[in-house]
């Protein structure tokens, strides 16, 4: 089946945001300990079970009892988790969780409709792929070329930070490491790299620890 790829001109064409705008957001998110992450990545490759998982404090073999399931994100969802939820500290602090669909050709997709809702204010990116789906380490090279082109375009927002995650290590696939290091040394810059399995909750406590040091923790260090 031939992919439609998005074109990056498409987000970088979107009127810009206010600077006076932008930086009520801005003030608004840190007086109220805010911290807006974006989920990206091809489909199937466990955003919406790492934000489950991340959100329930449980992993998904303990939620679903060893029964698979698959739930498809059809255009955005939207959830917030507490700081003292993803460690076990009195620590004051939400994150604002975007998971968009993994569909990039599909004909009304987030990046194209509302890609300043999106990805306005968003403080880290979480790029996702699968151990066991080569595919999806491939296609993110797409998604970063657009990310990169929107956040370039909004010159007066600062650049959000990138981390790279591999899920369903529990499945000991091979991966083509060279890939791997293409991408981390890549543009936009990764700053952490985590494999994890949202279904044992293997590497979950290392990517819990760095969102909330990385987030509320870096300003006061």
């Amino acid at each position: 089946m031939p992919v439609i790829k998005m074109s990056a001109s498409k987000l970088t064409a979107k009127e810009h945001e206010p600077e006076t705008s932008r930086s009520m957001i801005e003030e608004i998110k840190l007086r109220k300990g805010i911290r807006k992450i974006l989920m990206a990545g091809s489909g199937a490759v466990g955003k919406t079970s790492l934000l489950t998982v991340l959100r329930e404090k449980k992993s998904l073999g303990e939620l679903l009892e060893g029964e698979a399931e698959y739930h498809r994100t059809h255009f955005i969802d939207l959830s917030a988790i507490a700081a003292s939820d993803l460690v076990e500290e009195d620590i004051t602090g939400v994150c604002q969780m975007v998971d968009i669909s993994g569909q990039l050709d599909s004909p009304i997709h987030a990046l194209k409709d509302i890609s300043r809702t999106a990805l306005g204010g968003v403080d880290v990116v979480i790029l996702v792929f699968a151990s066991d789906n080569i595919q999806s380490l491939i296609d993110l090279t797409e998604w970063m070329d657009l990310l990169t082109g929107y956040y370039i375009s909004q010159t007066k927002s600062p650049t959000p930070d990138f981390i790279l995650v591999r899920n369903k290590c529990d499945l000991n696939c091979t991966m083509d490491k060279g890939l791997i290091e293409a991408i981390l040394h890549g543009n936009p810059q990764i700053v952490e790299y985590f494999e994890i399995s949202c279904m044992t909750g293997q590497g979950m406590n290392g990517i819990k620890r760095w969102l909330v040091d990385h987030l509320f923790k870096k300003e006061v260090a």
